[in-house]
């Protein structure tokens, strides 16, 4: 167990850098134990929406608030897994190449890049 948690504490620096570029997108609260994080979506669409579309596009598992009852504004993020580093690039990827093409609807007024 304990090697779980001493990776998740690798795995969260991991997080902390992803979301600090993608910051005008995400606010991002370092959970306190665990290894499931709540980032919030800084953006008019739905976090169910936005699941949907990065499951789609992108072909990462991220799970919408709403399926737990905690509004629809947040995600769930799990960082136990190895492949971490290869999921955030793949999610890094996929964010950019949306937004630079506009095809996110999270790139708005308040959300330029």
């Amino acid at each position: 167990m304990s090697k779980v948690f001493g990776m998740g504490g690798v795995r969260i620096g991991w997080l902390d850098a992803f979301f600090r570029d993608h910051a005008g997108m995400f606010r991002w609260v370092r959970p306190r134990g665990g290894t499931v994080g709540f980032p919030r979506l800084l953006s008019e669409q739905s976090s169910y929406d936005f699941c949907e579309e990065v499951v789609r596009k992108a072909e990462i598992m991220l799970i919408p608030s709403r399926v737990l009852e905690y509004g629809d504004r947040h995600l769930r993020v799990g960082f136990g897994r190895a492949d971490m580093p290869e999921v955030l690039e793949r999610f890094d990827r996929y964010l950019k190449r949306d937004l630079t093409a506009g095809r996110h609807s999270l790139l708005g007024p308040h959300n330029a890049f």
